[in-house]
């Protein structure tokens, strides 16, 4: 055999060896990927769980503020580091054909945008809502990316879709329903920002469990 034959073989040796370490280190890798996914998502699921149990105590301890509240009296001069820009007497969204009484408010912090809109709805109405948005927003044609959490049947229903990013959280309660909407927040960002609102017009706010959970002092 020649020497160039063997510098052939050799190095045809050498690749398939880095080739096979290669795919170990893969497998290896991927197998503590796929347990650590694994252990993330189970304690992501948990919290999760506990954080709607929280919102569920909140809500029905909840007292919304007198029915003949006025417009003006509903949007907090500043949510979180939002201010209030305006408000108005028309809360209706054409998008997905929610046409409710109540109000709307607009909230700018820089160039970032929340729209907040209060409504006066029953339960079936809420439903209603719930299940159009759903169905309208699922939609592969219009949205590349679609996600959504809660049903109609449930408290709580948000969503996010792109392209024209925009996130929506709903939260519903004796017969109050909010929608909160923005192009730039998270909806983790507007769960937190309906939860500051719905304890600033709340008729007993001292009453509320907190939405988060207490640190561990250990």
């Amino acid at each position: 055999m020649s020497d160039s034959q063997q510098k052939t073989r050799s190095g045809g040796r050498n690749v398939l060896l880095m080739g096979c370490a290669t795919a170990v280190v893969f497998v290896c890798s991927c197998g503590g990927l796929l347990v650590l996914f694994g252990w993330n998502a189970a304690r992501y699921s948990a919290e999760e769980l506990e954080r709607s149990q929280r919102w569920e105590q909140f809500s029905t301890r909840w007292l919304p503020p007198p029915a003949d509240v006025g417009p003006a009296a509903m949007f907090p001069s500043q949510l979180g580091d939002y201010e209030l820009v305006e408000w108005d007497e028309t809360p209706a969204f054409a998008a997905l054909k929610i046409d409710l009484p109540g109000a709307h408010g607009e909230y700018r912090n820089g160039d970032r945008r929340l729209d907040l809109h209060i409504y006066r709805a029953s339960t079936d109405q809420k439903q209603e809502v719930y299940q159009t948005a759903r169905e309208l927003l699922d939609d592969g044609d219009r949205f590349h990316f679609r996600a959504f959490g809660g049903t109609a049947a449930t408290r709580m229903f948000q969503f996010r879709v792109a392209p024209h990013e925009m996130s929506g959280n709903f939260w519903y309660a004796a017969g109050w329903l909010v929608f909160a909407r923005s192009a730039e927040l998270s909806n983790r960002d507007l769960e937190q920002l309906i939860h500051q609102w719905a304890t600033q017009l709340a008729a007993n706010p001292e009453e509320l469990p907190p939405l988060e959970a207490a640190e561990d002092p250990r």
